[in-house]
């Protein structure tokens, strides 16, 4: 029978960790472990806790603690996975998880936990073949002898150097965002089912078309997806980051499933080996047909080239319901190469005028530019827009003073489609959409989770 002080304890830490106070949740489930040592319940909640704050060491202790007291307790296995994973420990993470699947051989979470761990290898082998084998030292000599000499290489890799900065040190761990990986770090009882955290999304890999590409999402199966197509020269992080949490709340159970992708060429999607053969709404709708599928399909999409692959897909998938298309004319400057800092200035402030950008966001652009890809010049061309299947319907969001909407209202009008537009303030944006997806999925806010006691 459990201690009933030591229940009250862990409730205060469930709703500590609700609200991401993880110091308050984790000083909460210390007095329970306190009251109740014995209790595998509360050493998988603070250990969910120390993962959500980053102290991964902690996290497989009290997972390792969890599994101790309760070998059955299917989610101390998944915790000390994480935990591994996390401090790239990969072989003993994917041992945890088989460790959980001994126990339950069906268990989703530890199975999902395993494959995980095999993308991820397969992506580190992937981004490291150009390097290996033996042309590899060749290779190698070559491009440190054109550093050398200044120029373009030397940008390019002073650009490289400072996107890998701003989005491994600066940009990921302000954020504090979680692994590539799929976990789940709610609170949790013997009962309890896995369950994404609201508004922490995971970002992982999936191979397209013979190229590795990354998104972000949320876990848990759905019969609305919500897709989130990012601008020309950002990535979904960069984009969207903001806009994840608010949407994630819309149903914390997984009641609306979020998908973001890099675009290839774009933050951590490299590009496809074939520009000739390269089109971007086909990339999108092989990367749909590769994930789970849903009644509803929504789509959020930011600039010019993402409007038109919204409208591409619509055509191709009738389960598409509505569009919301923010800044659906901007196109980002065609950059076809920098060899200077007066062409790097001239780039960011062609992209940010206003100096309002942040340093990951220009960091971002600035390393689509130095690609010199085929697909930087994709920004100019106007393509004819497909009017979407079935009764899919248009919303433009439109920022005080932007003519665009003017524009492609005209432009849909001119395909038979009548656009419904809404006048929003850019800092509202992620509560605009919040409230839209809201209004047509149906949803209900939510965004207190259970207490699975």
């Amino acid at each position: 029978m459990a201690n009933a002080e030591a229940e009250e304890y862990k409730k205060k830490g469930n709703e500590a960790f609700a609200a991401k106070s993880w110091d308050e949740a984790i000083k909460h489930y210390n007095k329970a472990v306190t009251l109740d040592p014995s209790n595998a319940t509360y050493y998988s909640n603070r250990s969910g806790a120390w993962s959500s704050k980053g102290n991964h060491e902690s996290a497989l202790s009290d997972a390792n603690k969890c599994i101790s007291h309760d070998p059955s307790f299917m989610k101390g296995y998944t915790r000390k996975g994480k935990a591994l994973f996390d401090m790239n420990k990969w072989d003993e993470a994917e041992a945890a998880y088989k460790q959980g699947l001994e126990v339950d051989s069906s268990n989703e979470a530890c199975l999902r936990g395993v494959a995980d761990v095999e993308t991820a290898r397969k992506h580190r082998r992937r981004s490291t073949s150009a390097s290996s084998g033996a042309r590899g030292t060749g290779m190698m000599e070559q491009v440190l002898s054109k550093f050398k000499k200044g120029g373009r290489m030397q940008t390019y890799f002073l650009m490289f150097g400072a996107y890998y900065l701003f989005t491994n040190i600066w940009g990921r761990s302000s954020k504090g965002q979680t692994s590539s990986t799929i976990h789940e770090t709610a609170p949790d009882d013997e009962d309890a089912e896995p369950a994404a955290s609201p508004g922490q999304p995971s970002r992982s890999f999936a191979e397209v078309d013979g190229t590795w590409l990354s998104f972000m999402q949320t876990s848990g199966k759905s019969d609305t997806t919500l897709l989130l197509l990012h601008r020309t020269s950002l990535s979904a992080e960069s984009e969207y980051g903001t806009v994840f949490a608010s949407l994630a709340n819309l149903s914390p159970t997984g009641g609306l499933r979020l998908l973001a992708p890099d675009r290839p060429c774009h933050g951590y999607s490299p590009c496809p080996p074939s520009a000739e053969s390269y089109d971007a709404a086909e990339w999108l709708n092989q990367f749909l047909n590769a994930r789970s599928p849903s009644k509803q399909l929504g789509i959020i999409a930011a600039g010019h080239e993402a409007t038109s692959h919204a409208f591409a897909l619509a055509q191709r998938r009738p389960e598409v319901v509505h569009l919301w298309l923010l800044s659906p004319a901007d196109s980002a400057p065609a950059v076809t190469s920098l060899v200077s800092s007066a062409d790097v200035r001239t780039f960011i402030q062609k992209l940010d005028p206003q100096g309002t950008s942040t340093a990951q966001t220009i960091a971002e652009s600035v390393r689509w530019a130095a690609l010199g890809s085929p697909h930087a010049k994709e920004a100019t061309q106007r393509k004819s827009l497909s009017k979407p299947a079935g009764s899919c319907k248009v919303t433009i969001l439109y920022v005080e003073n932007d003519e665009e909407e003017k524009e492609m209202s005209l432009a849909l009008e001119s395909h038979g489609i009548t656009a419904r537009t809404r006048k929003v303030e850019k800092a509202t944006v992620p509560d605009v959409l919040f409230e839209e997806v809201q209004r047509v999925t149906g949803s209900e806010d939510s965004s207190t989770p259970e207490d699975d006691s």
